[in-house]
């Protein structure tokens, strides 16, 4: 049968050459690559009969291949056949060598790149802790540059009593991680009394903490505005006192509002400065920073501007702590951590190699925790005076710092929540709010429970198996736990207050 005669069943056109011409179990002749092809789209069924099809079952209509006569065995006798196997072996066993060399070779190579692999890793930790000493030492160089720098009118001029004063306590006379040792012993007889106290109060705290049941009936009790109506809305930080347990709140309005309950205890107006996180222990020590500036208020009419020493030109404030034992502050900005005395004396600063975004002080006083651009938590140890611990892998910019008054948990917020173990120096767990992001979390008392919440809503959790027990309306900023759960938004001025009505 000619090539020529033979039309593909599946396509309509003449089949070439015979060689490629196949017929199918239903009597089809096809063109073996079309039909092939066919079978790969359908799933291996025959095109015309639906049924299963294998390349197998296709018959070939290709002439068939003469037999070959086989070559006549070499090994025809035993001496032969020996011969013939000592050759193979002889060529089974010289493989086998240069297989064997081949590998050596690659392991010499292996060993060699893993040698200069370990060698690049040490080099450029070398390299990044010079780069580091390098900051610190440049940083202390150019204050000490601009403390020494002459008057721009000339040396001869005669100073005044007040630029002698000025100058006795120009930042020359400031070493960085250098705390006066009257000062760091101050700070380490308050972490041991602290210390001692949080132990003893422990099972007491615990007892007076609510139960899983409560905390499942909690809902808002009410909401009350203390801020004034004109103006800006909204409160852009809130914190606990640290010795009465009053709520003090900074609002856009440029006032600061200590309230209980519903009942206004004191207000102080910052004048021109707009405040951005506070800090207060009691009445009569508060902190008020903004972006340039930090406020110490000591009464209504007493107060203390301090004076900040930035490192560089864009250098802003990011947070503002105060010691528990009342006689210092803790500023930190973009790239240090300032410790002034609460006369308004700066007693040391830290240089951080990475930009600060914000910080919080361990509950103890010793501790001072810093969130980088990066998205690591750093850790400096004020009696050691220097880096303690760094945790998290990177990521993006941390934004809040919350520690649990059990002093060994501390929460982390970007865009998730990371709760770590500071015994441990590990990650707890990594939260996110079904609902949307998390702009706020505190622990409460007895470092249970945890709460967090954000533009749409609070949710408590229990800090040991982190199951979910309640979910909150209303957005919220700031997070306060006292004897109820208070919340504040910076969209709005009134604060909200949650609990068991059943209390």
């Amino acid at each position: 049968m000619s090539s020529s005669s033979l039309v593909c069943a599946l396509s309509g056109n003449p089949i070439r050459s015979i060689e490629e011409a196949v017929v199918t179990p239903s009597g089809r002749i096809c063109l073996k690559s079309l039909l092939l092809s066919k079978l790969a789209d359908n799933g291996g069924s025959d095109p015309f009969s639906k049924q299963p099809l294998e390349e197998d079952q296709l018959i070939s209509l290709s002439p068939g291949i003469s037999a070959v006569i086989p070559p006549r065995p070499s090994a025809a006798s035993m001496p032969a056949l020996l011969e013939l196997l000592n050759t193979e072996y002889s060529n089974l066993v010289l493989e086998l060598f240069d297989t064997r060399q081949l590998l050596e070779e690659t392991r010499k190579e292996l060993s060699q790149a893993l040698y200069q692999n370990d060698a690049a890793v040490r080099v450029v930790a070398r390299l990044s802790q010079e780069r580091d000493a390098a900051r610190q030492e440049l940083a202390s160089w150019k204050a000490g540059e601009i403390s020494a720098a002459p008057d721009s009118n000339g040396s001869s001029r005669k100073r005044t009593r007040t630029e002698e004063e000025e100058e006795s306590s120009a930042p020359q006379t400031v070493q960085a991680n250098a705390i006066p040792e009257s000062h760091l012993d101050l700070m380490t007889q308050t972490w041991q009394t602290l210390s001692k106290q949080r132990k003893a109060k422990k099972k007491e705290i615990a007892a007076q903490a609510p139960s899983m049941d409560d905390l499942k009936s909690y809902e808002e009790l009410n909401h009350k505005s203390y801020h004034n109506a004109k103006g800006k809305q909204g409160i852009v930080d809130m914190i606990m006192s640290g010795e009465d347990n009053m709520i003090v709140s900074a609002g856009k309005d440029r006032q600061i509002i200590f309230f209980d309950g519903n009942q206004v205890v004191e207000s102080y107006g910052t004048g021109r400065l707009e405040p951005r996180s506070i800090d207060a222990i009691g009445k009569d020590l508060v902190a008020v920073a903004s972006k340039s500036k930090v406020m110490l208020f000591f009464s209504k009419t007493e107060k203390m501007e301090l004076e900040l020493q930035f490192s560089g030109a864009k250098e802003d404030v990011v947070g503002v702590s105060l010691h528990p034992s009342k006689q210092h502050v803790v500023v930190a900005t973009t790239n240090r951590i300032h410790i002034y005395s609460t006369k308004g004396d700066l007693l040391t600063y830290f240089d951080c190699p990475d930009k600060i975004t914000c910080g919080a002080l361990h509950p103890d006083g010793l501790i001072y925790a810093v969130g980088t651009g990066e998205g690591k938590l750093a850790f400096w140890d004020f009696k050691s005076q220097k880096l303690a611990s760094t945790l998290g892998d990177g990521g993006k910019a941390i934004l809040r710092i919350v520690f649990s008054n059990n002093g060994y948990h501390v929460a982390s917020l970007s865009d998730v929540l990371n709760v770590w173990d500071l015994k441990k120096q590990a990650k707890l767990i990594e939260l996110v709010h079904d609902k949307g992001g998390i702009d706020a979390a505190i622990f409460d008392s007895s470092g249970k429970y945890l709460a967090y919440g954000g533009a749409d809503g609070i949710t408590i959790c229990a800090v040991k198996g982190w199951t979910k027990l309640v979910e909150l309306e209303y957005a919220t900023s700031h997070l306060i736990w006292g004897k109820s759960v208070v919340s504040s938004s910076t969209k709005q001025r009134a604060v909200r207050f949650y609990g068991s009505k059943l209390e």
